[in-house]
């Protein structure tokens, strides 16, 4: 790069220079305005206690400048100054090279590429597809990094050294900064006077630009803005604390404001003088600001601004396959794609029930190329018998988006249709698709809400839809036409009472030419009201079970949790928090890429403040807290009631007992905050719940010491006394006894158990198995989750059945009522 002392002073004079030297090669973007957001923006929020000024909002929009971002301002300003300084042969000879997330990558790309300059860009692996292939389009050269800066930076740093090449900084040079202040110069020229300015802040190129322009603007007053999301709004906090923060690490949709502010930059937006204040936003108030603009002003912008469309989740999926989703042109188009692969991945975890990121999903042979499951080495089905290799599952999904109108939108035949007459002609046109019996279903399907013409005409389209769904699943499945001979004849047991936002079906049988098609289980579910999805898979892992109503699928309550998981380890150790971080990280992620949020916190559950720092964390990184596993525990001190020292005692009663007291005092009102729904829509019937740890020394006493089986019988009583007081507030409150696994705290203390030990501790449990803290972790999970959501108050014991009877391998002669 230009030394930055060879650059011009930031001020408004260079930044009219250096648009005067760039302005050949970009675009002149629009300042557009909305009455409709300045209207909303005017309006009194409803727990204002002060009248809301008249605001008129404008928009600059960059999302229409080269490469879709502000960016090529900076890059052309920064590459036009090199020339200048170095000439251009040298420049071309050693070429250039930066790092960044996708937009500053395809900016200076394009800038070199004008110029005949070689571009070395240093991208993360987690960039979207559409950005690597934008910056693709202009140089061959695409190295991929880790996603934090300092790891960008290794690379770009070996990169300089094996090519010479000179560093463009994303943001952090005076040059850059000069060039991305000429958007402020063009919103003058657009219109003489602003009250004030927001822009976004990642590296603080733009902001510091636009501050610099409006330095000599006493009138004009200026703020960044800036997620929230996993510390992502280190601007502000650098503000607030009086240093600048130097490492980020954010996943926010945001990816353009995933970095900390540069050091030049800092020196002008820490400057209240230059920039005012800092404003944070959350990640659902991003998603909402891009569908507000998207439907009042029809732009596409990106999260940075307020990847074109939101994609939830793809990163979750394989690279090929975010490629793959990211292809289709429409923004509709790639939702759809996504959430047809979103829907894949979740069968399988939920049939196989196994890890979302160790799900492995492929194609069957050509020409059907089928999706198709194949188990990993050692997986065994639950209803698996013998020593044979575990099958494989064939299965395929599929949609019909003509539901969007029956929701409301407008498209699609219900907009029109609204007698008994039209629907006939409407199922006469299909009659091919359609058995006598089919049809006739579909012409005596009851209203599912309230009565009347429209509504009986409504859920008889529905019927249609979900038949038609469910016949091209199977026809996809099978790998034949959707004109195959035997189609007609193709008919589905059950009662297909499917209504948009409520229920789902599975355990639907597929009956052809009368006979039941054995080893098919079919499936219809809703994503998110708009599109009906039918599953057909061959090839079964589970027996889906005689509950044949599910709740809507719901991306953030159903799949996100498969697919990502969002975690806070606490221990007094944070080195062993930070390991078990390491461990979800790893489990969750795989190759599938980042999906797991999950962090580390040093505390001692004992002490109530740090109690309540705990769940404050959790609500600050992740908005809400769902689930509280009470697990700290303790032996405490060995001895009976003549012998035991009572300060160790109260220490014991202290960390097993009060801990969860405590933990619950502060996460149940944090819970009371999530909405609860009524069974029948998209939100659970619950709104949260907690899993205390205890033990079967709980419920049945018998250990050397009095203080383990004391504070543990204490837990499973106080589970039950608060599952009754919260039971009314929508909390269900149980725990876990486990038995005598094989842990840590067993096999670390002391040197480890004898393996004599072990196998007597092995042999007085009925199944003569020996449990770990994986099987203890099963339980929990499922008392955590949606499948156990009408159990609240129970005790579930884990011990392979220890405390059930004694073990059978007892000699008969030691049997009660056995012959001698």
């Amino acid at each position: 790069m230009a030394d930055p002392a060879t650059s011009a002073p930031l001020q408004p004079a260079s930044i009219r220079a250096a648009h005067a030297k760039i302005s050949q090669y970009l675009h002149r973007t629009p300042l557009v305005t909305s009455r409709t957001l300045s209207r909303i923006a005017s309006s009194a929020h409803p727990e204002a206690s002060l009248p809301i000024p008249k605001f008129n909002l404008y928009f600059k929009c960059e999302n229409l400048q080269k490469i879709g971002a502000f960016k090529p301002r900076g890059a052309f300003h920064a590459t036009v100054r090199l020339i200048e300084t170095l000439g251009l042969d040298e420049v071309r000879r050693r070429g250039v090279v930066t790092h960044s997330s996708g937009n500053h990558a395809q900016a200076l790309a394009l800038a070199a590429h004008t110029f005949g300059i070689p571009a070395y860009i240093v991208m993360p692996r987690i960039s979207t597809a559409s950005k690597i292939a934008g910056t693709r389009a202009y140089t061959q050269h695409v190295i991929f990094s880790g996603s934090t800066s300092v790891e960008r930076e290794e690379v770009v740093a070996k990169v300089q050294a094996d090519t010479g090449a000179i560093l463009v900084p994303p943001y952090d040079h005076p040059d850059i900064v000069l060039g991305q202040g000429t958007v402020a110069l063009e919103m003058d020229e657009h219109r003489r006077r602003f009250d004030a300015v927001i822009a976004p802040i990642g590296g603080g190129g733009l902001l510091g630009g636009i501050a610099t322009w409006y330095s000599d603007s006493p009138g004009t007053r200026v703020f960044g803005a800036e997620p929230s999301f996993q510390g992502a709004d280190d601007a502000g906090r650098g503000v607030a604390q009086g240093k600048r923060i130097e490492a980020v690490k954010t996943l926010t949709i945001a990816d353009g404001l995933r970095t900390p502010v540069g050091v030049v930059n800092w020196g002008i937006v820490s400057d209240r003088k230059n920039v005012e204040a800092f404003y944070s936003v959350t990640e659902d108030q991003i998603r909402s600001a891009m569908r507000l603009v998207f439907e009042r002003i029809k732009l596409v912008v990106e999260p940075s601004g307020c990847d074109q469309v939101h994609l939830p989740l793809l990163s979750t999926l394989p690279a090929d396959l975010q490629q793959s989703i990211q292809k289709y042109v429409r923004p509709a188009d790639r939702l759809m794609s996504l959430a047809s692969a979103l829907l894949k991945y979740y069968f399988i975890h939920t049939q196989a029930r196994i890890p979302w990121g160790q799900v492995r999903i492929s194609r069957t042979p050509l020409p059907h190329g089928r999706p198709y499951w194949s188990p990993p080495p050692g997986w065994r089905s639950a209803s698996q018998e013998g020593d044979a290799a575990a099958a494989g599952l064939e299965f395929n999904v599929t949609h019909q988006n003509g539901l969007v109108g029956l929701v409301g939108s407008g498209r699609g035949p219900s907009s029109t249709m609204t007698t008994q007459a039209q629907l006939d002609e409407w199922i006469d046109i299909f009659a091919e698709m359609f058995s006598a019996r089919c049809r006739d279903e579909i012409r005596s399907a009851p209203a599912a809400a309230a009565p009347g013409t429209a509504a009986i005409i409504q859920a008889r389209l529905r019927r249609f839809y979900a038949l038609w769904a469910l016949k091209e699943a199977y026809i996809k499945m099978v790998g034949e036409g959707l004109l195959a001979e035997w189609l007609t004849s193709l008919e589905f047991e059950n009662d297909l009472k499917w209504t948009p936002g409520r229920l789902a079906v599975r355990d639907i049988r597929a009956v052809l030419d009368g006979r039941l098609v054995e080893g098919v289980q079919l499936a219809l579910v809703a994503y998110e009201d708009d599109f009906l999805f039918a599953t057909a898979m061959r090839g079964v892992v589970e027996p889906a079970g005689a509950d044949t109503s599910w709740r809507r699928l719901d991306l953030g309550l159903d799949i996100r949790p498969c697919a990502e998981g969002r975690v806070v380890c606490v221990d007094r150790d944070l080195g062993l928090a930070e390991h078990t971080v390491g461990m979800i990280e790893q489990q969750t992620t795989g190759p599938t890429g980042p999906g797991a949020a999950a962090m580390a916190v040093q505390a001692d559950v004992s002490v109530e403040a740090d109690c309540k720092r705990v769940v404050d964390t959790a609500l600050q990184r992740f908005g809400r807290v769902d689930i509280l596993c009470n697990i700290v525990g303790i032996g405490g001190p060995p001895g009976n009631a003549v012998d035991v020292d009572m300060a160790q005692w109260a220490r014991g009663m202290e960390v097993n007992v009060a801990s969860m007291v405590m933990m619950a005092k502060y996460a149940i009102p944090a819970m009371l905050r999530n909405e609860i729904g009524n069974g029948e829509a998209t939100t659970t019937t619950y709104r949260g719940c907690i899993v205390n740890m205890s033990s079967v020394a709980g419920i049945r006493g018998g250990t050397p010491s009095l203080l383990y089986p004391t504070s543990k019988g204490a837990v499973v009583n106080m589970t039950r006394a608060m599952a009754v007081h919260h039971a009314k507030d929508g909390i269900r409150v149980n725990c876990v006894c486990p038995g005598m696994v094989y842990t840590p705290m067993m096999y670390g203390a002391g040197g480890g158990m004898s393996a004599e030990a072990r196998e007597a501790r092995k042999n007085r449990s009925l199944l003569q198995v020996e449990g770990n803290g994986w099987d203890v972790g099963a339980s929990v999970r499922f008392l955590a989750g949606d499948e156990s959501r009408w159990i609240t108050g129970e005790c579930l014991v884990v011990d392979a059945g220890t405390t059930s009877g004694t073990s059978t391998q007892i000699p008969n002669s030691g049997a009660v009522g056995q012959p001698s």
